[in-house]
């Protein structure tokens, strides 16, 4: 098991996994979280995740309607011209 010191703290994995998405290199000791329990740190987390899960499935969404209708749009037009 490793010990408490080896361990990241919540706001540095959460760093380090922001940078890794982002492709940026972060030094994980400029991480900070002053005033911030682990248990408030934790809450925002979970918010930012639901929020950013929401807007990408919306967003998911929305494009592929656009691609249906435009398939539709092209398939009507094909059959129109024949």
């Amino acid at each position: 098991m490793a010990s408490a010191s080896s361990v990241p703290s919540l706001a540095e994995a959460f760093s380090a996994l922001l940078s890794a998405e982002q492709s940026r290199a972060i030094s994980p000791s400029a991480v900070s979280a002053p005033g911030l329990s682990n248990a408030a740190l934790e809450d925002i987390v979970r918010r930012v995740v639901a929020r950013m899960s929401d807007d990408a499935i919306r967003d998911t969404v929305v494009d592929i309607a656009e691609r249906l209708v435009r398939e539709e749009i092209e398939r009507i037009k094909g059959e129109a011209r024949k």
